[in-house]
């Protein structure tokens, strides 16, 4: 604490002797405690361990004779803290010591890149004033000597999470060590001048609004020989109590640079974004909503998590435009204005028909056919059955898909355009298989066609003559076509 003042004005105007300076501490009213008696000094430096309060000094100057002047002021030795709260988490439920720091008492520096270790460390002590315990040592685990404590828990230096008596600080990433007396540093989590952490209470306690903290704030002092040392900077006379709510937060930012990349094949659009940045709560623990709407307002039960992803994949519906929204939502469920999208299918975009149940086995690659329906024209380059081995004594089956015309009593017609072969081991799992063309047929718009799955008889292995079963339903799922024994086939048009 440092105190100083003006000379007087006899001193200066005068060339008799030298005032005499009187400085008392009179916090709290009731004595007076003499810190100076000087004739020359004009300030006066001294060392106190409480922080968090006022201290009052009373200066008496005594001139000739008998006269004197005296003055007072009142001065604030602040915390080594800018804030600290605690409450339930609204979210998680759970108690949370929530610690802001000034730049003014900096516990850490993480640009601190040399091997220079050490430490800080904070007791937080419940419903009392903090004692001025000197010192605490790694002999007994840095454990205070009174236990009626608030603690904390995070993940450590050595890789573990754990409830600690304290918060132990590394200064620099060299001091977060892996192993040793003091791995037990807290690993992680700061961010935005402050760490956010959860709380540890005494068994049977729930707190309210009449319970607070105390802080105590210590310096590493070294050590050896197996043994490390922190002695007390100072405590803290701040009564920091309960919150019943947590402290209002502000929202994140809102992402930026929101984009969408059109799933032609599967009808689908992947929407990517950056990542929203939050002043006052973890970033990391920022989640993101995404919302599409074939309005222009957006549904307020619409909105989906994404988690901490940036990006997300969209089913669509030809031929709807759509308003898409991403938005940020921090750890205390606080939403950041919406990153705003417009977006509609291509003018040159054609609907092309599927249908994706593939529960049962309709058939086998003998012939038969699924018929589809074509809106307008379009070029495709592939079509995709989901096929099973049949199994048998032959290593394989060999298949090529054709497109066929419909004709005019809608019975399979002219081969349009059929595919490369495509073989399936008798080994080989359910799934989908794609048939590609060499060159991609023109289909014309209002159209019926057949797709037709038959062996490939250009093969001259007598090994490949295994069976391959396709895959569908048995409802009609598919209202504009039909497999040609009832039910669907499984099918994709590719582009």
């Amino acid at each position: 604490m440092n105190v100083a003042w003006e000379p007087s004005a006899s001193s200066t105007s005068s060339a008799s002797s030298s005032p005499r300076y009187l400085l008392y501490d009179i916090t709290g009213g009731g004595t007076r405690t003499l810190l100076l008696d000087t004739t020359s000094s004009l300030s006066h430096s001294f060392f106190t361990r409480e922080v968090g309060r006022d201290y009052t000094f009373e200066l008496e100057t005594q001139g000739q004779g008998a006269t004197s002047q005296t003055a007072t002021t009142t001065v604030t030795a602040k915390s080594f803290l800018e804030a600290f709260s605690w409450y339930f988490h609204p979210k998680e439920g759970g108690p949370v010591a929530d610690v802001m720091f000034t730049p003014e008492h900096p516990f850490r520096n993480p640009a601190d890149a040399s091997d220079t270790q050490n430490w800080k460390l904070i007791v937080a002590y419940l419903n009392h004033d903090a004692p001025e315990q000197p010192e605490l040592s790694t002999d007994n685990a840095l454990v205070p000597e009174d236990a009626n404590l608030l603690r904390v828990q995070y993940e450590a230096c050595h890789g573990s999470p754990g409830i600690h008596d304290h918060l132990l600080i590394p200064w620099n990433g060299y001091s977060c060590q892996t192993g040793g007396l003091l791995s037990g540093a807290i690993r992680s989590g700061f961010e935005d001048g402050r760490i956010m952490l959860a709380a540890s209470l005494p068994s049977g306690f729930t707190p309210s609004p009449d319970d607070f903290v105390t802080l105590a704030f210590y310096d590493f002092g070294g050590g050896g020989g197996g043994r490390q040392i922190f002695t007390l900077a100072a405590v803290d006379k701040t009564e920091y109590h309960f919150q019943a709510a947590a402290p209002a937060r502000e929202a994140p930012t809102s992402p930026q640079n929101l984009s969408a990349a059109f799933d032609e094949t599967h009808i689908r659009l992947n929407l990517s974004w950056e990542r929203s940045t939050d002043p006052d709560s973890p970033d990391s623990r920022i989640i993101y909503e995404v919302n599409q709407s074939t309005s222009t307002e957006f549904s307020e039960d619409s909105w989906q998590s994404m988690g901490n992803s940036l990006s997300a994949t969209l089913s669509l519906a030809f031929p709807n435009a759509y308003t898409l929204g991403v938005r940020a939502v921090d750890d205390f469920g606080n939403a950041s204005p919406p990153a705003v999208l417009e977006w509609s299918f291509p003018d040159s975009f054609v609907l092309l028909p599927s249908q994706t149940n593939h529960s049962q086995v309709l058939g086998r690659n003998r012939g038969g056919g699924q018929r589809i329906t074509i809106l307008q024209d379009v070029r495709i380059s592939s079509v995709a059955l989901w096929l099973s081995p049949e199994g048998g004594r032959f290593c394989c089956s060999r298949s090529v898909l054709e497109v066929r015309s419909s004709d005019a009593g809608g019975a399979i017609g002219d081969i349009v355009a059929a595919s490369f072969p495509v073989q399936f081991g008798t080994f080989d799992g359910e799934g989908e298989r794609v048939f590609s063309f060499e060159t991609p047929p023109l289909l014309s718009g209002g159209q019926h066609y057949w797709l037709v799955l038959r062996p490939d008889s250009m093969s001259s292995d007598a090994f490949i003559t295994n069976e391959t079963f396709i895959h569908g339903t048995e409802s009609d799922s598919y209202p504009d076509g039909l497999w040609s024994s009832g039910g669907d086939a499984y099918f994709r048009l590719g582009r």
